[in-house]
């Protein structure tokens, strides 16, 4: 297994036997942790449709930014704030506000009236940050002709492997509080299985057993090259090591016991057995 330093991340040649022998681990696990059908039915392309209407993708955009820490639950469903966000048309929205935050920000509190703490002076106040990345985001989509021409500028970089991070990464320095993570949990739930999002569960199980650094950027790339290696979308692969560590199958609002711990352990044991690689990364090792 090779390693090169790519910016701050350190990124890890994987073979394909090396993403065969994971993949082959990780769904036996789940196979022996909860029932499949369930499990393949999350990964169905029609579970995940893609997304063609301006309001839809902007609804979705202002989702995947408001989903870290406690923020979906100082925002709440993302659908009450109709009103005040224009049927959620970016070029309305874009019109009435402009990059005017604060007047987002107190047309929220005087109209919807939040529970959760609003307060305009504190710049990581969830709501500050949602103003902020709101009114960036309907600037960003209103370029865009339509929902058509939005998903056509976005397959446009998917289907090129060496330009696929190029658009999260555009996203995340556009819009406030986005992210590269969030940016991509947006483009692979808004319909494009060619994405990734690099999760504590993803980042910490890839690094774990060593296919993978536990950054951001080295965790996407690893799973588009275990997707590559075991002809699967990386949103198959995403959604197998996520449900992994986190047993919520929340399409059917169920969950099931498991741990990243008793993979890890799970995973040693079938490495052994198989006499299949462990692998360990040039990062390990160097820390050994």
């Amino acid at each position: 297994m090779l390693a090169a330093h790519i910016g701050t991340s350190v990124m890890i040649e994987i073979t394909k036997p090396q993403a065969e022998s994971f993949w082959s681990v990780c769904s036996e696990y789940l196979a022996r942790k909860t029932d499949m059908v369930a499990v393949k039915e999350l990964v169905s392309e029609s579970a995940n449709p893609r997304l063609t209407s301006l309001p839809e993708i902007y609804v979705r955009l202002l989702e995947s930014m408001s989903n870290k820490q406690g923020m979906p639950k100082s925002i709440g469903n993302i659908r009450r704030l109709s009103t005040v966000l224009s049927d959620f048309s970016p070029s309305d929205v874009h019109e009435r506000y402009g990059l005017d935050w604060a007047a987002l920000f107190d047309e929220i509190k005087n109209t919807i009236k939040p529970k959760s703490r609003m307060k305009k002076s504190v710049p990581q106040n969830y709501w500050v940050v949602f103003s902020k990345g709101a009114l960036d985001s309907a600037a960003f989509l209103s370029k865009f002709q339509s929902g058509e021409h939005f998903a056509e500028t976005v397959s446009q970089f998917a289907k090129n492997e060496i330009l696929i991070p190029a658009f999260p990464k555009l996203l995340e320095f556009e819009i406030h509080g986005l992210g590269f993570a969030l940016a991509c949990d947006f483009l692979k739930e808004s319909g494009w299985p060619q994405y990734a999002k690099p999760d504590v569960h993803t980042k910490k199980i890839l690094s774990g057993v060593g296919l993978a650094d536990g950054s951001d950027y080295g965790t996407f790339k690893a799973i588009l090259l275990i997707a590559k290696h075991v002809d699967e979308t990386p949103y198959t692969v995403d959604k197998y090591i996520w449900l992994t560590g986190s047993g919520n199958l929340y399409h059917r609002k169920q969950k099931f016991k498991t741990s990243r711990n008793e993979f890890f352990k799970f995973y040693r044991k079938q490495s052994t057995a198989n006499n299949g690689f462990q692998a360990t990364s040039a990062l390990a090792r160097r820390r050994a």
